[in-house]
């Protein structure tokens, strides 16, 4: 079962500027609504990639659980468009 809330953060990075439609800053403040509902702090880095965007757990996921959860998450938001 996953630990709610959640601890952790989400750092949008320029790879979101690849999706159709957003910007990493529009990605950053749709996600930060429904990832801070489960604990999860959303960070913007508009000119970072790679290294150091996305996910960081701070809480022991080792079933995978509360990754798949984020992102559910995200993919709702990112089908929903900017």
């Amino acid at each position: 079962m996953t630990p709610y809330p959640l601890r952790g953060f989400y750092t949008v990075g320029s790879e979101a500027g690849d999706l159709a439609g957003w910007t990493p800053e529009l990605l950053a403040e749709a996600l930060r609504g429904p990832l801070e509902e489960v604990g999860i702090e959303v960070t913007c880095a508009p000119r970072v990639s790679g290294v150091g965007t996305g996910l960081h757990l701070l809480v022991d996921d080792r079933s995978g659980e509360a990754e798949h959860l984020i992102r559910q998450i995200m993919e709702l938001v990112i089908q929903g468009g900017p």
